[in-house]
């Protein structure tokens, strides 16, 4: 793909640059997400043994979600701030976040299989979201990446 460059007066004046759009859609989700973990993180013992069949299995779901928690931070600090290296920090982070409990749950844990899948392929779906919007997103290139598609 051939992109041309933007000057940061040139990606300012363009009527995708900022804040905006489905970016504000993934960053609620990812509050969200951020919440749910630490509500999880600070109780919630009955829904965790709903999905993990052992207090042992919950306290690893718990650390796992410490990493997942910390992954999602580059992209809420970095988005509202415009900073150029949130798309390569939110990549990171949301690999790690679609990764991490999948990955623990399948090689860590022993627990029913339907429960892995049921545990792990939200976050491959929503990892893989996330992911997605930052690499096709045209708002993304233009405020973070300062370029557009080459016409």
């Amino acid at each position: 793909m051939t992109w041309t460059s933007l000057t940061t007066d040139e990606a300012r004046a363009h009527r995708l640059y900022g804040f905006g759009g489905w970016m504000i859609a993934v960053y609620v989700l990812a509050l969200l997400l951020l919440a749910m973990n630490l509500r999880n993180l600070a109780g919630g013992d009955a829904m965790m043994l709903i999905m993990f069949e052992t207090e042992a299995q919950v306290a690893m779901a718990r650390q796992v979600m410490v990493v997942q928690t910390i992954a999602l931070l580059p992209f809420l600090v970095l988005a509202p701030l415009k900073h150029p290296a949130m798309p390569t920090a939110a990549l990171v982070g949301f690999a790690v976040y679609a990764l991490a409990r999948p990955l623990a749950v399948a090689l860590l844990m022993d627990i029913n299989p339907v429960k892995v899948m049921a545990v792990s392929g939200n976050h491959l779906v929503i990892g893989a979201i996330f992911i997605g919007y930052v690499l096709l997103s045209k708002r993304v290139n233009v405020t973070y990446r300062h370029r557009v598609k080459a016409a």
